[in-house]
């Protein structure tokens, strides 16, 4: 992705839609399915205006045939991928409300697409309650009280965070 952000998301059984994630620009997605042919296992949908580099399936593969070491830089790409994935489970039934916001936001900003000073991640409460299964109110007290720690400002539709080791020690996790 060039420009903008894209939500991954899936259908529930109850027809809702389930955002996963977001990646902003200068991030990569649909290697699983380059990988092993298959279809995409979710929806990727532009939050907003974005612009995408489509690099066709067999370009990626005669790239590989000519130069077999980048195997082993996909494969590394595609861990990391795996390792937000699992980190993501483990949240879903192990972890409390306030670490798993912490971490949603700590996944966020790494896949964030500007470096600051203050890294600012743009996304809405709705959202987050969308990509964790807790409600909004749940995050909105989570989020405040990561404001009175320090940790963050919630503004509408973005949450700038002022301490970024404060919140992957929250998180009890460092990409």
């Amino acid at each position: 992705m060039l420009d903008g952000a894209i939500r991954i998301s899936t259908v529930s059984e109850a027809g809702h839609d389930v955002v996963l994630t977001r990646i902003e620009a200068y991030r990569w997605f649909g290697e699983i399915a380059l990988i092993d042919g298959d279809a995409r296992t979710h929806d990727a949908d532009a939050d907003g205006s974005a612009t995408l580099l489509h690099v066709p399936r067999g370009d990626v593969e005669a790239l590989l045939a000519v130069r077999p070491a980048y195997w082993r830089d996909l494969a590394r790409l595609t861990s990391s991928t795996l390792r937000f994935a699992f980190v993501a489970l483990e949240d879903v039934g192990v972890v409390a409300p306030a670490v798993r916001v912490a971490r949603r936001l700590a996944l966020l900003v790494e896949t964030r697409s500007a470096a600051s000073a203050e890294p600012v991640v743009r996304i809405s409460q709705e959202r987050i309650a969308a990509m964790l299964g807790l409600s909004r109110q749940t995050i909105n007290r989570e989020l405040k009280g990561l404001e009175r720690a320090g940790v963050l400002r919630a503004g509408y539709g973005q949450i700038a965070i002022a301490d970024l080791d404060a919140l992957y020690a929250l998180a009890q996790w460092r990409p």
